[in-house]
């Protein structure tokens, strides 16, 4: 297929087979290059079961287009007046709902949980090139047409057809975060291809200037080639990941940019109404996902601001936490509003972690945290400070034996029959016993240690 494009683009570069490369020659490697894509398509349908369907659809919609070509090169290309529209347009125009649905199951197949952000930047990029392209060629083609219905619609038929092509391939390339891999890269090059050459065609031939032979032709078997190249590329399946790349940023920012400058164009100068809807459609897909961004972001801040004072295993406050809430006690105390620290440290705790594994103690760390967090909810809030490890801010002054440190130390409480869980605490009271933070936790860790003594010494007795 390499060596047919490089033959067809030498004869029309530099008349490479002179007089005979122009009728037969050329005409037999276009359609041996493309037949042999077809081919290759069809054999990737046929020998590998991943995305069969889609190359099944694929193979359809390139034997479509190649029929439509050979229809050109035996019948068309030798009538004086070939019909327009015709059975090749026809066949092209067919082509594109079978590729829509190939390159629908190949994005189905291998980018399951793709993000929202980034279908947009696929949808702002695809929207922008198709705007700028339909304001570049559209006016020709209308001003040059003949006034019917049918072939102002055909002509249209084409750009759109491709754009809307070009759309799939840009949204995979912005679901990988813009890094394709092979088998994406192949397609995009093959259909970038054919839009370019679909729309010079129409163009030209809008003007009167398309000369056949030339250079633009070469760019179909060429496209067709590319794509057939993709068929046999390895394609990993993945997740939709977060990419950190400049072009995730850049690629949809700079067509947002470029939609806003076709717009401002559009103030002063004559730009196709399709246009200037694509790209007003574009800026508002920018503006949208500009919003997605900031809602993102928001979460985000919201989440880490959370997760630094919060303990990642019980979801309680932690130490930081802590520090924060026993200042702002430390600020309310001055106002006759005392506070009560206790600080508790589990009994048995490693007997159990060395009986039962690590797993299982911490998953007795979760539930007893969450015992703990409901039995002090109603006056004040619980703490994981590390380990085993626990304390509670109380409202108020409280005693050892008050109903409120009772039930806190109950929730730290498991007793089986292989195993028992309990605990030892120490209090300060703000500002009674103390007048800072750490001071108050210092003052309640002390007296934590000195009350596990004292158990100690009593069991021992």
């Amino acid at each position: 297929m390499g060596a047919g494009v490089a033959f067809l683009a030498a004869h029309a570069l530099f008349g490479l087979g002179g007089s005979v490369g122009d009728t037969p020659a050329r005409r037999c490697v276009y359609l041996a290059v493309e037949l042999t894509s077809v081919a290759m398509c069809g054999m990737r349908a046929l020998r590998r079961r991943d995305d069969r369907w889609a190359w099944i659809l694929m193979t359809i919609g390139l034997v479509l287009w190649a029929g439509g070509d050979l229809i050109w090169l035996v019948w068309l290309d030798y009538a004086a007046q070939p019909p327009y529209p015709s059975v090749a347009d026809l066949l092209y125009v067919a082509m594109y709902p079978a590729v829509y649905a190939a390159l629908m199951l190949m994005l189905r197949s291998r980018l399951r949980h793709a993000a929202a952000a980034q279908w947009l930047d696929g949808a702002v990029v695809s929207l922008t090139l198709a705007a700028i392209a339909f304001a570049l060629v559209l006016p020709t083609v209308v001003a040059t047409g003949k006034g019917r219905f049918v072939e102002a619609a055909v002509n249209l038929a084409y750009p759109v057809g491709d754009f809307t092509v070009l759309a799939f391939v840009v949204v995979a390339f912005a679901l990988h975060g813009w890094r394709p891999g092979r088998a994406w890269m192949s397609l995009g090059l093959g259909f970038a291809a054919s839009a370019i050459a679909d729309l010079l065609f129409v163009y030209q031939a809008a003007r009167g200037t398309y000369v056949p032979g030339g250079i633009l032709d070469t760019l179909w078997p060429a496209s067709m080639s590319l794509v057939a190249l993709a068929a046999w590329q390895p394609a990993k399946r993945r997740g939709a990941s977060r990419v950190v790349a400049p072009a995730t940023i850049a690629m949809p920012w700079l067509s947002g940019v470029a939609a806003l400058g076709l717009l401002i164009t559009a103030a002063f100068e004559r730009v196709m109404p399709l246009a200037v809807a694509l790209g007003g459609l574009a800026l508002l897909v920018t503006m949208l996902r500009t919003l997605l961004t900031d809602v993102e972001n928001v979460r985000m801040l919201r989440q880490s601001a959370h997760d630094v004072i919060t303990d990642g295993l019980s979801g309680l406050g932690n130490r930081r936490c802590l520090m924060e809430d026993l200042q702002e006690a430390i600020e309310q105390a001055k106002h006759e509003c005392p506070s009560t620290l206790v600080f508790f440290d589990l009994n048995g705790f490693k007997q159990y972690n060395d009986t039962f594994g690590h797993t299982a103690g911490d998953a007795l760390l979760v539930r007893i945290g969450a015992a703990l967090d409901a039995a002090v909810a109603a006056g004040g809030r619980a703490y994981r400070l590390g380990g085993d490890e626990f304390c509670v801010l109380l409202r108020g002054r409280h005693a050892r034996h008050s109903q409120a440190v009772a039930r806190a130390a109950a929730a730290l409480t498991e007793r089986r029959s292989a195993f028992t869980i309990s605990s030892s605490l120490g209090i300060a009271i703000i500002p009674d016993d103390a007048t800072s933070a750490s001071e108050a936790l210092q003052l309640a860790d002390r007296r934590m240690y000195a009350h596990k003594a004292s158990s100690r010494l009593a069991r021992a007795v």
